[in-house]
């Protein structure tokens, strides 16, 4: 699963996904609907010049919300993407020079508690946050 999929960072973590493993990959995604978040990961793939559309039917969406308590899933999809999730690379967030803490804190701070308690949910999954991969991306 990659939380962030439509921003810089995630995309390019996604296509590198997509290059290197066999797996589908779960793209966690504000957005209406799926057919509407499938469409904004592709576009933003397009933008720059990625894959995408070669791995179309690699990419699952799911539509969550990082700032609501079980992700905004009730809680039988939350169950079965807990079972089935191994590894987790958490990008999502908000960004904005804008915005106060208090706006920015249920999707940055509250989500990564929410994603923590998610990874311990029904099996352990790995988890790789946005700060470790940032680190990496300067090495």
């Amino acid at each position: 699963m990659i939380t962030g999929a439509t921003g810089f960072v995630g995309v390019y973590v996604l296509n590198e996904l997509l290059q290197t493993t066999d797996s589908v990959i779960c793209c966690s995604v504000r957005a209406n609907n799926t057919a509407e978040g499938k469409k904004r990961i592709l576009a933003n793939m397009k933008k720059y010049q990625l894959l995408g559309s070669a791995f179309n039917h690699r990419i699952q969406v799911v539509i969550d919300d990082l700032s609501r308590p079980m992700l905004g899933l009730n809680a039988e999809f939350y169950n079965t993407l807990s079972e089935e999730i191994d590894f987790i690379y958490h990008i999502g967030a908000d960004v904005s020079f804008s915005l106060s803490y208090n706006k920015l804190k249920p999707v940055n701070v509250e989500g990564n508690k929410r994603l923590l308690k998610f990874a311990i949910s029904k099996k352990v999954k790995k988890l790789s946050m946005r700060q470790h991969l940032a680190f990496l991306l300067n090495q």
